[in-house]
């Protein structure tokens, strides 16, 4: 075979991997977290509680989404900086979640995080924030593909 053949075969070889993985990446973005996860990522991104924060707080960064593929949860977020006491930030966003209607929810965490939950499209909603350090925190909202979802899991 000359080299010129051996050329163009590498090169239509090549081409089609290129197309085929380009295709699947497209395919693996473009599926939902879980059936109805669309629905229920539209309405955690909109949620207020993710654009309230202290006035001693900025944000560190835009909103994040996630998808926990292995367990079917996915995940809105947003990181702080603050230079207002831990104990202060914990308290706003107490009294913020429960006047938008989260109900508190006990879990097994650092005792500076906080958990609450709200039913939101066919499954159970968890806010939580938490706390990395003195002047850092986040603040998340999981939904997992069934709400007999683990608060330990999703806050």
């Amino acid at each position: 075979m000359r080299m010129w053949h051996r050329v163009t075969i590498f090169f239509a070889c090549m081409a089609g991997l290129l197309i085929f993985g380009a295709a699947s990446i497209y395919q693996s973005l473009d599926r939902e977290c879980f059936p109805g996860s669309d629905a229920v990522l539209s309405q955690l991104t909109s949620d207020d509680i993710l654009d309230s924060h202290p006035a001693a707080s900025t944000p560190d960064g835009d909103l994040y989404t996630g998808c926990e593929t292995d367990d079917h949860y996915l995940t809105v977020g947003r990181s702080f900086e603050t230079t207002d006491e831990i104990s202060d930030v914990v308290a706003f966003y107490t009294e913020r979640a429960q006047s938008l209607g989260w109900t508190p929810v006990e879990v097994e965490a650092l005792p500076s995080s906080v958990c609450f939950s709200r039913p939101v499209a066919n499954t159970m909603a968890y806010y939580s924030v938490n706390v990395e350090n003195a002047r850092a925190y986040y603040v998340n909202i999981s939904a997992a593909e069934t709400a007999a979802a683990s608060p330990d899991v999703l806050c």
